[in-house]
């Protein structure tokens, strides 16, 4: 999900692993925890979603060297944790076929996974750093956390300028660094669930400790590679080669 003048775009796993969507169609407004309380009535928003075409299709892949590949933010043990369990807990667990994630870039050519491992090898040569847990987002069918850190934002600007070529409308969208823990229920669970989180929530903060680099399959994702924030001095390849990863909700 990207989020635009107050309008949201889905991730891969809410627009196609958790409802198959294939066309384009309108975005829900989010609301944030500290928006709703600035803007009296600002609970009621659409429940409309945004759909975009399956990304094997797009792409063309037919074999696993050209599936569609995805980047998203490795986080260290306690934060990854805490989102998994949230999730496990509120989002249907026939439709969750992925881990808690934050992705950065959702579409890129399968056919040029040698180029893309060996850019996110060399933006992985720095420290593992602080991610502000800083807000909650109301999504029309759903919510999420809202995540932010400086240097979060230096690394896609990088990543960015270098695939720029190769980027979908999804991921020419401004940035906006999120977190689903749930998705595709009735609005009004959605609604219940955030205003229950939002009473106790407090800003807290995770550690970005990789980038990770998937595999789009046609709902689960696969490893691929993962690049682990270890500094300049050790800093090395991709290590996760091919490895498997076992659906969250238990596919």
């Amino acid at each position: 999900m990207t989020k635009r003048a107050g309008m949201v775009r889905h991730t891969p796993d809410e627009q196609r692993n958790e409802h198959s969507a294939q066309a384009n169609t309108a975005e829900p407004m989010p609301v944030t925890a500290t928006s709703a309380a600035a803007v009296p009535g600002s609970m009621h928003v659409a429940a409309t979603h945004s759909r975009q075409p399956d990304l094997a299709a797009q792409h063309g892949a037919t074999t696993p060297s050209v599936r569609p590949l995805i980047v998203t933010l490795g986080l260290a043990a306690p934060g990854q944790q805490q989102f998994e369990q949230e999730r496990r807990l509120h989002f249907p667990a026939k439709l969750n076929r992925i881990p808690a994630h934050l992705s950065m870039f959702h579409a890129l050519p399968g056919e040029e996974i040698d180029s893309i491992r060996g850019v996110l090898a060399h933006e992985a040569r720095r420290e593992p750093f602080p991610l502000a847990v800083h807000d909650l987002l109301r999504l029309g069918r759903g919510v999420a956390y809202a995540l932010k850190a400086p240097e979060l934002f230096t690394i896609h600007a990088a990543l960015r300028g270098r695939w720029l070529p190769w980027l979908t409308r999804q991921d020419l969208q401004p940035f906006h660094p999120h977190v689903v823990i749930q998705n595709k229920v009735d609005p009004a669970e959605a609604r219940t669930l955030y205003s229950r989180l939002s009473e106790g929530f407090r800003p807290w903060t995770a550690e970005a400790s990789s980038l990770l680099l998937w595999h789009y399959e046609g709902g689960p994702w696969k490893l691929a590679d993962e690049f682990p924030f270890a500094g300049l001095e050790h800093s090395a390849p991709g290590m996760a080669g091919n490895a498997a990863v076992t659906p969250a909700g238990g596919e």
